[in-house]
């Protein structure tokens, strides 16, 4: 097994896989993205939650992209109804099935604002938001929805995403933004930053508030999709950080250690890929990759 750092506690909210589960028990997925001109990204990031062990996965798109998205894999729900009349009456009918929420991936300019209806709906549910690609423009746009979101927000800039975000804070350092705006925060790069606002000197378990580094060497190679992949791999773990936490008390920082698994997933994934593969390694590879990546780092 390899060493990742925090694999131990991680290892204690991934369900274990006995004859009792039923259907959705191990995590219900939703990605609100895919348009006429992207739809491998709400792909990339539905088959990655998928593949890293979640039971179900609902990719809520454009009409154009629909038919593209169910023809890439026939193990997806997908649903064509962002450009649809009466969208937020649609989605609102699906929030309260799942156990997070993955916008941006593929969505594209079309304006639905799909996290001012789960603001709305926070009375009745804090479902966790990975936010990510055209999501965040949603949120430079609209700071305040997220600052007043009840539930857990992540948000997964690349390195021109965070740029931009940044510059609406004095301090431009990934802790101050994450602390202003009420959410966690992966700066991607070679080294990815955790942050959920506070930096201490050693992780401590006790404390939710943390700051930590994902230091697993992936790949120099920087094919388009990995992104997506890292997206939707934070949504399962999310999903069974929540479905943990409603099954036990033990306290731990969630939100920041689920981002670690998924991140040193999604790097393992680039590193096995493109030992394989080299140059010509494809988002497709890595996929095919996450569970060698998760065995090696979590057991079975």
């Amino acid at each position: 097994m390899s060493n990742c750092k925090y694999a131990g506690k991680i290892k204690e909210f991934i369900p274990k896989l006995t004859p009792t589960l039923h259907k959705g028990q191990c995590g219900r997925i939703g990605i609100i993205g895919g348009s006429a001109e992207y739809t491998g990204a709400p792909y990339f990031a539905a088959i990655s939650a998928l593949k890293l062990g979640a039971d179900l996965v609902y990719v809520f798109c454009c009409k154009e992209a629909g038919p593209v998205i169910k023809s890439y894999s026939p193990e997806l729900i997908v649903l064509p109804i962002l450009d649809s009349g009466n969208v937020t009456e649609k989605i609102e009918n699906w929030l309260t099935r799942l156990h997070a929420l993955v916008i941006g991936p593929g969505l594209g300019t079309k304006p639905v604002n799909i996290i001012r209806l789960c603001n709305e709906r926070s009375k009745l549910s804090v479902l966790p938001l990975i936010i990510d690609a055209d999501g965040l423009r949603i949120v430079n746009d609209n700071l305040d929805l997220i600052k007043k979101y009840h539930g857990p927000v992540i948000l997964t800039p690349n390195e021109v995403e965070f740029k931009r975000l940044s510059s609406k804070f004095s301090n431009t350092e990934a802790i101050n933004v994450a602390s202003s705006l009420n959410s966690v925060l992966i700066q991607k790069g070679s080294t990815d930053v955790i942050t959920n606002g506070i930096n201490f000197d050693e992780f401590d378990f006790t404390f939710d508030d943390v700051t930590i580094t994902c230091e697993t060497f992936g790949s120099n190679r920087r094919c388009g999709g990995q992104g997506d992949i890292l997206s939707g791999c934070i949504a399962t773990f999310v999903a069974w950080f929540e479905l943990f936490k409603s099954n036990n008390t033990f306290i731990i920082p969630l939100s920041s250690v689920s981002c670690y698994g998924a991140c040193a997933v999604t790097k393992t994934c680039s590193k096995l890929a493109f030992q394989k593969f080299g140059r010509s390694m494809t988002a497709s590879d890595m996929i095919g990759c996450i569970h060698q990546s998760f065995t090696s780092l979590f057991g079975s």
